[in-house]
């Protein structure tokens, strides 16, 4: 169906698909883009909006509960306390005796287990086949795909890989690896976002953040309207963005706006832009002159 029929009538809140990738094919998509088998969607939405949307069109995977971390490392530590902190149950499996022990002082409300990862009588006796979700944070990129792969296999839960080489994510099709995550690409966003916001800061908008997605082909930017502009306070619809560019989201105050044409950019929004290349370095970059 084409994408302007997503939105349901009698919706809460709107989403918008922002982006599509299609074999190596990155698409900024109109109302009229019809979504294909294979495709990779990039959905924004205010929160209530996007867990509507998810149930809605019968993706919605269940609450998680308890979650089984693979890897006793930094990521896990701190990845574990959030998950306690928001009363979820966490199991730890760690390869190193005395790494166990560390995990028990600094997370005693969890539980810790000695072993092997990648050993799958071992993750069917740790229950991978119940849990909610399972994260691979091991040093290992192979134990982290065997072990995600297996846990795909066994069990619906959420699964999400942690990668250091990405090489190995070209191996594998998204139906092989649920949700990747890559500590590098994350650290460069970081960087990237510092480095253009500094280079621009007298621009009249500051890049607040900025992340990679689409296998680093496309950017999401999050930009802080702080200065006039010949672009505020029109109606989209009679402003110039460019081809490979979207308008995702606009947040004013704790409202969260998905963009129609008629709607405007006023002086205090933050604006989510979605870019198909590394153009877009300030907020009038998005527009023709």
């Amino acid at each position: 169906m084409p994408l302007t029929m997503l939105n349901k009538p009698g919706s809460k809140s709107r989403i918008l698909i922002c982006l599509v990738k299609r074999g190596e094919e990155i698409i900024i998509p109109k109302g009229t883009t019809v979504l294909m088998a294979g495709d990779i969607a990039y959905v924004v939405g205010a929160t209530d909006g996007v867990h509507e949307f998810i149930k809605t069109y019968g993706i919605y995977k269940r609450k998680i509960k308890d979650v089984l971390l693979l890897g006793g490392g930094r990521i896990s530590l701190y990845l574990g306390k959030l998950l306690l902190q928001s009363g979820i149950r966490v199991k730890i499996i760690e390869r190193v005796p005395e790494h166990c022990e560390i995990i028990k002082d600094i997370l005693p409300k969890s539980q810790v287990i000695l072993g092997e990862g990648a050993d799958p009588d071992l993750l069917l006796e740790e229950g991978i086949g119940n849990t909610d979700a399972f994260v691979a944070l091991s040093g290992s990129d192979r134990d982290n795909i065997i072990s995600s792969i297996y846990a795909k296999k066994v069990s619906g839960c959420k699964v999400i890989t942690k990668l250091k080489d990405s090489r190995y994510r070209s191996m594998f099709d998204v139906s092989e690896l649920d949700s990747v995550i890559m500590p590098t690409s994350v650290a460069a966003d970081f960087v990237s976002s510092y480095v253009r916001g500094v280079a621009e800061s007298i621009s009249s908008a500051d890049i607040m953040a900025l992340h990679k997605i689409a296998d680093g082909k496309a950017e999401v930017l999050e930009f802080k309207i702080v200065e006039d502009s010949l672009h505020l306070g029109k109606p989209l619809s009679e402003l110039k963005i460019r081809k490979k560019v979207i308008i995702g989201s606009i947040i004013r105050a704790d409202k969260c706006i998905i963009p129609g044409g008629s709607d405007s950019i006023k002086r205090g929004d933050t604006v989510i832009v979605v870019s198909g290349s590394t153009e877009v370095r300030k907020f009038e970059d998005i527009f023709y002159e």
